[in-house]
């Protein structure tokens, strides 16, 4: 293991599996070790950016983290991710054109103080 990485990130890598098909559940993982699936979550966003670890997730019916061995792998566990991204780039660029003066009324039909 990396000597540049804290023990928790090692022991965080370490149970996250090579290839699609052996992967983990976040719940799987924090039972290993003695950290919540959030903030394994928060150590793997700290793999990925700060130590450039190709970790991935599915989210389909069997889900899980992983290490991807090849380009397919990487490209279909990076999917749900760039729809999630996709989604919130929406979400705010509609929340950002809202008019915040008259929003009630198209609400409530005229009712804008409500």
């Amino acid at each position: 293991m990396a000597s540049n990485l804290s023990i928790i990130e090692q022991n965080v890598l370490s149970l996250i599996p090579r290839g699609k098909d052996n992967r983990k559940t976040l719940q799987i993982i924090s039972k290993a070790i003695d950290l919540t699936p959030r903030e394994i979550q928060s150590v793997i966003n700290t793999l990925i950016t700060n130590h450039h670890i190709p970790i991935v997730a599915t989210r389909s019916k069997k889900s899980g983290v992983y290490i991807p061995l090849t380009q397919d792998e990487r490209v279909e566990g990076l999917q749900s991710l760039k729809k999630q991204t996709s989604d919130q780039l929406k979400r705010i660029a509609i929340v950002e054109s809202i008019d915040l003066d008259n929003w009630r009324s198209k609400v409530y039909g005229g009712a804008a103080n409500e």
